[in-house]
């Protein structure tokens, strides 16, 4: 209902999990589905036969999927505490959402299914007018004090919502089968990620570290060993190695800087040149900016790829959105 689905809206699913969503949907021109689980991709392929759908980290899209024609509907239920190559992390479905916003073509809609922190509070008010100044909030409900579990996750909503859903009552044992199921499934799925965590005596070194995730996450692997300490995000590594007192040249794969970018990151570089890689807007979108590039080497910067533009007087260094890895793999001379 809120989504107004027109027969000729281009309609993206950033996470499309299981289909649910889209599957509430009237015919429209097209659908764009992306789900990063192998085994959940196959499904909805099976269910959606001839749909456009692809493994791009939702948080991503808006470098991904630059090719693409843009979608005029965006329909999601991003995840809420962890991001692909983050693990952790508390602002999963603001980074999604970001990124929706900004691939959404002009004058087109995002519902968004958000987590009930994500509000004008004086803790979060910062963050949510930065990802929403982009938009018009149209319509804005919360959902209280009713939720759905799953052997991984829960889902939150009201009880007399049920009846618009495909949601329906069940035996015991056609449960029992279908949650076991779906537990195997998620025990048999093996996601991969690179976790970074400052573990060991913290306090003298507690100023160095970043200051805006403060939890203390322990991480146990299969043979009990366990680790406590503090996550460490890699738009965070390089800040945090400098501040220690130590120097690398990249420690960020290319992939890594990139999701780090497009979080809202900045990545400083030491070599080849001293220069930072951040994400500027410019003209409404969101652009990769290399800032602090030395004058002399421009010409060395545009031999990778990259391009210069005239600002306000200024000459701004970027990124072609579309090739931002490999060059950047050819920047910090690390192969994808």
């Amino acid at each position: 209902m809120l989504a107004n689905a027109q027969p000729d809206d281009i309609v993206l699913e950033p996470s499309a999990g299981n289909g649910l969503l889209i599957a509430q949907l009237p015919h429209v021109a097209q659908l764009q589905l992306k789900e990063q689980d192998e085994v959940r991709r196959s499904r909805i392929a099976d269910i959606f036969p001839g749909v456009s759908i692809t493994g791009h980290d939702g948080a991503a899209i808006a470098s991904t999927l630059g090719g693409q024609t843009r979608p005029s509907l965006i329909l999601m239920n991003p995840p809420f505490s962890r991001s692909f190559g983050r693990g952790a992390d508390h602002l999963a479905a603001v980074r999604h959402l970001a990124a929706a916003i900004t691939h959404l073509r002009a004058g087109g809609r995002i519902v968004a299914i958000m987590p009930d922190w994500f509000a004008p509070s004086a803790r979060m008010r910062e963050i949510f007018e930065n990802t929403l100044t982009p938009v018009t909030v149209r319509s804005s409900i919360c959902l209280e004090q009713a939720y759905t579990r799953r052997p991984t996750r829960r889902e939150f909503l009201r009880e007399h919502d049920l009846f618009e859903t495909a949601w329906e009552p069940c035996e015991q044992s056609s449960f029992a089968a279908a949650w076991l199921a779906e537990a195997e499934d998620a025990a048999n799925t093996v996601d991969t990620e690179i976790i970074r965590i400052a573990t060991g005596l913290l306090l003298p070194i507690w100023s160095a570290l970043p200051s805006d995730h403060l939890a203390v996450n322990r991480i146990v692997d299969a043979e009990g060993k366990s680790w406590l300490g503090r996550m460490v995000f890699p738009e965070h590594v390089a800040k945090l190695l400098k501040n220690l007192g130590v120097e690398t040249a990249a420690p960020l794969n290319p992939s890594e800087t990139l999701r780090a970018i497009h979080g809202g990151g900045s990545i400083a570089l030491v070599r080849p040149v001293p220069c930072e890689l951040k994400r500027s807007r410019v003209n409404g979108s969101w652009r990769i900016e290399i800032a602090g590039a030395p004058a002399g080497q421009l010409a060395w910067f545009k031999s990778l790829g990259c391009f210069t533009e005239v600002i306000q007087y200024r000459t701004r260094l970027f990124v072609p959105t579309e090739k931002a890895e490999v060059i950047i793999a050819k920047l910090t001379d690390i192969p994808l």
